[in-house]
């Protein structure tokens, strides 16, 4: 049996392939939501989390027992900018939290087939590692500059 918790709010329990997919047919729906999906040992379980906002979506899985954290790439995006998922029409769902890679960016479609693949066999697909491969190749941020002005004693 999983547990979903929709939007912070609503607890989701999916016991057949049935409830999940009447739980992903309402989810597809949807303009915006988070789900957060865990299995049989709760939060001791590997946990699914989807975020989709205005025709993007997000996905990760941790599974702490294993020591996997995995989540979704568009492979047709090179882009490794940083996004804000903030969205003011849905303030109850704390996007503006919520930063991810372009190219971690898949369509809410795809997202939700994820979901339902994972609720119905609690393995993931379609996720890379995470941080990936290339991750130290990333462009390091400025460092900021000490603000000028005359020195103060302590």
């Amino acid at each position: 049996m999983f547990r979903v918790l929709v939007n912070w709010a609503e607890v989701h329990p999916v016991a057949s392939g049935d409830d999940a997919d009447r739980l992903c047919g309402l989810l597809a729906g949807l303009p915006a939501f988070t789900a957060h999906a865990t299995g049989p040992a709760g939060e001791g379980s590997p946990a699914l989390d989807v975020v989709v906002e205005s025709g993007r979506a997000a996905v990760s899985l941790l599974d702490i027992g294993r020591g996997v954290k995995l989540a979704s790439r568009n492979p047709d995006c090179p882009s490794r900018d940083i996004v804000s998922l903030a969205n003011d029409d849905y303030p109850e769902l704390q996007l503006d939290q919520i930063e991810v890679e372009r190219r971690g960016l898949i369509p809410p479609s795809g997202a939700v087939a994820i979901l339902r693949h994972f609720l119905l066999t609690g393995e993931p697909i379609d996720l890379v590692p995470w941080p990936p491969d290339d991750w130290v190749d990333r462009p390091a941020a400025p460092e900021s500059q000490p603000p000028q002005g005359e020195d103060i004693p302590f």
